[in-house]
């Protein structure tokens, strides 16, 4: 919208007002002949009154209709431009407002209203004072914003472009100014601004630096996306150059296929996002064995630079089989670990040479012509416990001797009681 205002100085009556008009060449331009209702250039066509008038008014030229007073006009003019121009998908950037008062008279309670694109996210906390968010829309100034004739005001509103928008497409933001009640009606400013949309996507292949004859080489390849946008339909592609080699596995679902060429599908990737694959590829006779991988995507890419990574390892020979020390000879173990209880050995006491064996008298017996003396037979028991050696002999081997000795005790006092009944009887 243009410059709309007038130009200064009284004009005639207008057209169906009663009374003549005033001096004719006040409102003329030049070439008019001065008279009221002549018809003359400056006057709108077909209008019966002077230059200048408005139809229909029955006030001076230049007022509102049924105004009567010096003119009261207020005309407000709004602009917005995007800083960049063409806006970065995932990028901060700033739509500048410039609201301007064109008309003669003062402008009161001015207020502007900025609508943006779903795609354009205003940050409440950087917003310029007098300004609030609701929802979509921005609105800054009212009451109390006052703009004299020729003053503007701008305001610098921070966005941020959605990071999914694809390179190309276009974002849209609506302006609105108004005024106090004497002021035109809103004025609307449309703003279409390009977005370009730039990621950058890196790959990097990781590899052991060494394997040996036979082994196979696992390869771990990871996709970053660094932004600022989204990475549209990423592939990675890698060929080995060893004709010998062969690829053992791979990820069957973002890499099908067979074959010494390996082509993966990652689709879109958001920024920020890290994506990995691993491989396995038996390496021929070449040493040391390389294997390269790429990165591409259908979008426009920051730093092409980091799109292509390499790895090497070296093949070495397979190691000699290690001989193993001959084992030793298995221990032959008898079930029981247990050693052999000694025997216990029993000595006869001593008997005197020059007298025969004669059994001791029992208790009670006399006998004829001998001189026997009388004593109390030991305990066989004590007897054999004091003879027996205790090394070596078991408890139980005791409590088993203990009852053969006493055995042997009363069969030899049974047999010298039947002795000394045989000689009484001769």
């Amino acid at each position: 919208m243009g410059d709309l205002s007038t130009e200064p100085g009284p004009a005639g009556p207008q057209p169906g007002a009663s009374g003549t008009g005033g001096p004719g060449n006040g409102g003329s331009r030049p070439g008019g002949t001065g008279t009221g209702g002549s018809g003359t250039s400056g006057s709108r066509p077909g209008a019966p009154g002077t230059s200048g008038s408005r139809p229909g008014a029955s006030g001076t030229s230049g007022s509102r209709p049924g105004a009567s007073g010096p003119e009261r006009e207020v005309r407000l003019r709004v602009r917005q431009e995007a800083l960049p121009a063409t806006l970065i998908a995932g990028e901060r950037a700033t739509l500048r407002v410039t609201v301007t008062n064109t008309g003669p008279a003062e402008a009161a309670d001015v207020t502007v209203t900025d609508t943006l694109d779903p795609a354009l996210t205003p940050d409440p906390a950087a917003l310029p004072d007098g300004c609030e968010r609701a929802g979509r829309a921005v609105t800054c100034g009212g009451p109390g914003t006052t703009l004299l004739p020729g003053q503007n005001v701008t305001y610098d509103l921070p966005i941020t472009v959605d990071p999914s928008l694809r390179d190309g497409v276009e974002v849209v933001a609506r302006a609105e100014a108004t005024g106090s009640p004497d002021a035109e009606p809103a004025e609307v400013a449309l703003l279409a601004a390009p977005v370009r949309a730039f990621a950058d996507v890196e790959l990097v292949l990781a590899a052991p630096p060494a394997v040996h004859a036979g082994d196979v080489i696992g390869y771990l390849l990871t996709v970053t996306n660094h932004g600022p946008a989204r990475a549209a339909d990423v592939t990675v592609w890698s060929r080995n150059r060893d004709p010998g080699a062969t690829v053992t596995d791979r990820p069957a679902a973002e890499c099908p296929g067979s074959g010494r060429t390996v082509a993966c599908d990652l689709g879109d990737l958001a920024p920020g996002e890290v994506r990995t694959l691993a491989l396995a590829i038996a390496p021929g006779p070449s040493v040391p064995f390389e294997n390269c991988a790429t990165v591409r995507t259908a979008g426009r890419d920051r730093d092409r630079a980091d799109n292509r990574s390499c790895a090497s390892t070296t093949v070495e020979p397979a190691p000699a089989p290690a001989e193993l020390p001959p084992s030793p000879p298995a221990r032959q173990e008898r079930p029981d670990h247990r050693e052999p209880l000694a025997e216990a050995s029993y000595d006869e006491p001593p008997q005197p040479v020059d007298k025969p064996f004669a059994p001791a008298a029992a208790k009670g017996d006399n006998v004829e012509g001998d001189n026997v003396e009388e004593t109390e037979p030991r305990p066989a028991g004590e007897e054999v416990a004091a003879g027996l050696p205790m090394t070596g002999v078991s408890l139980w081997m005791l409590a088993l001797g203990v009852p053969v000795l006493l055995a042997i005790g009363l069969m030899v006092r049974f047999l010298d009681r039947h002795g000394r009944a045989a000689r009484r009887a001769r």
